[in-house]
C-alpha cells in the first residue's frame, strides 16, 4: 500500500467554494474509493485542506496524480483552489492499511525532514517505539516520503485538544514518546498541524 497527501490552499475568502470543488473531484466516481481523509486546518497554516488517498501500487498513485493535475476542474477561477501539493508516502512496515471510521475528531498531522542518510535509522526506532505509544492512544498512519526531501509523517487521531494534551503529557512521563536517542536523525525543520476533518472525509 502507498498514500499520498495533497495540501491544498485556497484563494483567500474562497474557502467555501474550494470545499464544493473538493467534493466534485474526489468524490468522483473515478477516484472516489482512494479517498480516505480530507482536513482542515485549525491550528497551523490556514485556508489549507489535506488529502489523504490510498494506492495498492504507485503506478497507480501517479497515474491518478497526472489526471488530477490536468483536471480542468481544478483551474476554474470560481473553484477557489489556489495551489495543490502532492507527496508521496510508504507506510512503516507491519502497520494495517487505514480504514475509513470516526475516530477524532481532531486529527494532529506531524512531519519531521530527516538529515541525510539517516532515514533508516530514524524509522527503525519509531517503528520499535510504537507498541507502547499504541497503547496510550490510536495512530492513522505512521510513513516516510517517497519524493522531495527525506521525510517522516505520522497522523494521529485524538476525541479533543484536552485528550490530546493529556495523552502526550502521559507518554512523555512514562518515556514511551518520543523514540528514545531518535533527536539526531531529525533536522530543525518540523511541522505540526491540527486539523478537523470536512464534511465528506472517510476519516472523521
Amino acid at each position: 500500500m502507498f498514500y499520498e497527501t495533497i495540501t491544498i490552499s485556497a484563494v483567500p475568502a474562497a474557502f467555501r467554494a474550494m470545499q464544493e470543488a473538493l467534493i466534485d473531484l474526489f468524490l468522483d466516481p473515478a477516484r472516489a474509493d482512494r479517498l480516505l481523509g480530507c482536513w482542515r486546518c485549525e491550528i497551523g497554516r490556514l485556508n489549507r485542506v489535506v488529502i489523504l488517498r490510498g494506492f495498492s501500487s504507485l503506478s497507480d498513485l501517479f497515474e491518478d496524480r497526472y489526471a488530477l493535475q490536468s483536471d480542468e476542474r481544478c483551474r476554474v477561477p470560481e473553484c477557489g483552489i489556489e495551489s495543490m501539493l502532492f507527496e508521496a508516502w510508504r507506510p512503516l512496515a507491519d502497520l494495517p492499511p487505514i480504514l475509513p471510521g470516526a475516530f477524532g475528531p481532531i486529527y494532529e498531522i506531524r512531519t519531521y525532514v530527516v538529515r541525510p542518510g539517516c532515514l533508516d535509522n530514524a524509522l527503525m526506532r519509531f517503528r520499535n517505539a510504537l507498541p507502547e505509544r499504541l497503547k496510550c492512544s490510536a495512530l492513522t498512519v505512521c510513513m516516510s516520503a517517497l519524493d522531495g526531501v527525506p521525510r517522516f509523517r505520522h497522523i494521529w487521531p485524538y476525541a479533543s485538544l484536552d485528550a490530546r494534551a493529556e495523552i502526550r503529557a502521559e507518554a512523555v512521563k512514562a518515556g514511551i514518546w518520543p523514540p528514545k536517542d531518535s533527536a539526531g536523525f531529525f533536522g530543525d525543520e518540523m511541522e505540526n498541524c491540527v486539523m478537523l476533518p470536512l464534511p465528506f472525509s472517510p476519516l472523521s
